[in-house]
């Protein structure tokens, strides 16, 4: 049964696309923009995500980019657009509403306790906690890769190398780990010629997103790793159309400068009335209160910081 809430323009779509490419089962409406007779032209199909690397920054800062002057279609994340969300809809071909991977820390009853959900660590003590619990047992949605009737690679870094998340989620598949951009480039270039069939190339790209949240996104750090990056995609153009390669370039979210965050800690009173720390993502927390609290909690919230927050 579709899902009547990512039946429009939106990763889910895209993902849905390549899902019908790869021959594996579809959930979701194709994305308008790139239907699946559209990919099957090419011998390979190669899904490049920048993590944070969004339309309107890429709009606003960089109109003479090479990657500018290839865009071709503005899509929506998911929601939350997170990239715990996101990568997991890339993984799974569900959306959020199903997998349920929403946000980077969540509660999971399993340990009882706030976890952060792709490193797989506890969100308080950063330790691991997962030795005896399954990966199956906690999400609701398997990767799609040992369905696929293609070769499917994986290109991804090796700090993630001993994520329980990534091993799940990369079973049944060919996984590249790089340690730079060079690398990562060269090993999504070398799946290109891994064979003559017809081939599917996930390769994520994390350090964007990490330099934004380190520096700002108007910083002259970031500018710089974007000009690095930018190189290298004009460079994997050339590649792709010699060897009838089709590279899809999006990303997970966008982001914003912030300097005005909530901090709880300066309301003690409403955070007494909390079960467990704030959850999930700073744009959209979830709040554990405490039953005998959950009406006064509400009204305080909307007497008190409705300026702030819906």
């Amino acid at each position: 049964m579709k899902n009547l809430q990512y039946n429009w323009n939106n990763i889910t779509n895209l993902i849905s696309s390549i899902r019908w490419y790869v021959q594996a089962n579809q959930t979701y409406d194709e994305l308008e923009y790139l239907k699946t007779t559209d990919l099957e032209k090419y011998d390979n199909v190669i899904l490049f995500l920048v993590d944070g690397l969004w339309y309107n920054w890429l709009e606003s800062y960089w109109k003479n980019s090479f990657l500018y002057s290839r865009l071709k279609w503005q899509i929506n994340s998911v929601f939350p657009s997170t990239t715990s969300s996101t990568i997991t809809t890339i993984n799974t071909w569900f959306a959020p509403s199903d997998h349920w991977v929403v946000w980077w820390n969540m509660y999971s009853k399993e340990v009882w306790w706030l976890v952060k959900i792709l490193p797989w660590l506890n969100k308080i003590s950063e330790s691991n906690i997962w030795e005896n619990v399954e990966m199956k047992n906690i999400v609701s949605k398997q990767a799609f890769y040992p369905h696929s009737k293609k070769d499917v690679f994986i290109v991804t870094s090796n700090v993630f190398k001993n994520s329980k998340y990534n091993l799940f989620y990369n079973d049944k598949t060919k996984v590249l780990w790089y340690s730079d951009l060079s690398e990562c480039f060269a090993k999504t270039i070398w799946t290109i010629n891994f064979n003559k069939k017809q081939k599917y190339t996930y390769t994520y790209w994390p350090d964007f997103d990490r330099k934004c949240h380190d520096y700002w996104i108007d910083s002259p750090e970031v500018m710089n790793h974007f000009e690095d990056l930018d190189y290298h995609f004009e460079k994997l153009e050339k590649i792709a159309k010699e060897t009838n390669t089709l590279v899809i370039v999006t990303a997970d979210h966008g982001q914003l400068n912030c300097d005005k965050i909530i901090d709880f800690k300066n309301y003690k009173d409403l955070e007494e009335m909390l079960l467990l720390p704030l959850a999930w993502e700073p744009r959209c927390q979830y709040c554990f209160v405490k039953k005998w609290f959950e009406e006064d909690f509400y009204n305080q919230v909307k007497e008190r910081l409705s300026d702030l927050v819906d």
